[in-house]
């Protein structure tokens, strides 16, 4: 009696083929669901119109302040990172948040004024000169721009 010899069968190895278009669709999904959180306005501004513009390239560099009237007592309100805060905090606020940035990337801090057209000049005034007791020099406005 012959006796046949029993090759051991291996085990195919796992195709790696389709894992890159398992990746690519896991980014695609995520990139998709993932909701980019802006802060939410709670003050009502006309932003002034101007005919050029120029477009910030880093915004992590920026803070951005929303300036308006409140339509009840008319007083001033400043509006900074989903809340209200008065002018004489806000050089102190924001020298901080310069501070928390890498000392190379400190120079180019901005603010970036989102102010209402009908507010009074002597408010934007009295914002300027708090940024200046506190060093913060570099101010941009936001406005509307317009095509001719």
């Amino acid at each position: 009696m012959r006796f046949k010899r029993i090759k051991k069968i291996a085990n195919p190895e796992m195709s790696t083929a389709s894992l890159p278009d398992i990746v690519f669709m896991l980014l695609f999904f995520f990139m998709v669901t993932t909701v980019i959180q802006d802060e939410k306005p709670m003050l009502e501004i006309e932003k002034p119109s101007a005919v050029q513009t120029e477009k910030i390239e880093q915004k992590d560099l920026t803070a951005s302040l929303l300036v308006g009237m409140n339509p009840e007592n008319r007083i001033p309100l400043i509006q900074w990172e989903e809340r209200f805060i008065s002018i004489e905090d806000l050089g102190e606020l924001l020298s901080e948040k310069r501070a928390s940035l890498p000392e190379s990337m400190q120079g180019k801090f901005t603010t970036i004024l989102k102010a209402d057209k009908a507010l009074p000049m002597e408010v934007i005034t009295k914002i300027k000169q708090q940024l200046r007791e506190y060093q913060l020099f570099k101010i941009q406005y936001a406005v509307e721009t317009e095509s001719y």
